[in-house]
């Protein structure tokens, strides 16, 4: 799967925190654990993929770092994604819109694009918004995301963070289940 979208923070830009030497020769190790976890306040900025995906490994979700190759042949980090009840939500920071998203794709929907277009205005009226697309190979698929904003200045807790993942997690899954009724109702 080719993730082409920015995170909106440079390669330049993102700042890694809480890490440590410990001993001398050995690698760095983070100092994102359950205990101090809790206290940390992060700003958009902070919120880089490696300490997305961190963050939400030490509260016990399964998640990992996604990178690609840029140009000059580097690794480059796109997004984090969370494994959850057989769902892959994307998390990152947007720091261009001030904004922390969370995206679940569905790919091979067999409906025409007029009627996921009715079926996404319907869901547009909550928080967690659905967008129609049309794959590469001319499936048709929705993207329910969600964008929490982060005035400038700003910074969100690990637990907020968490908490809001969550709040979108239900609301996705609430969404995924009234689809075919909410289909029915606008066709």
């Amino acid at each position: 799967m080719g993730l082409t979208w920015a995170s909106g923070i440079s390669r330049n830009q993102i700042q890694t925190i809480g890490t440590n030497r410990c001993c001398k020769g050995k690698a760095q190790q983070s100092a994102l654990n359950t205990a101090n976890l809790k206290m940390i306040e992060f700003t958009l900025a902070q919120l880089s993929n490696e300490n997305l995906t961190l963050l939400f490994n030490n509260a016990f979700y399964e998640a990992e770092e996604l990178k690609s190759k840029n140009d000059g042949g580097e690794d480059e980090s796109i997004v984090t994604m969370v494994h959850l009840n057989d769902w892959n939500h994307l998390v990152y920071a947007d720091e261009s819109n001030h904004c922390l998203a969370f995206e679940t794709r569905i790919y091979g929907i067999d409906t025409e694009m007029d009627l996921m277009l009715k079926i996404c205005n319907f869901f547009d009226r909550f928080p967690v918004h659905a967008n129609a697309f049309k794959d590469d190979d001319g499936s048709s698929g929705v993207c329910f995301i969600y964008k929490h904003i982060v005035p400038e200045g700003t910074s969100l807790s690990a637990r907020s963070v968490i908490g809001v993942f969550r709040s979108f997690v239900q609301m996705f899954e609430s969404h995924y289940a009234h689809w075919h009724q909410v289909k029915e109702a606008v066709a």
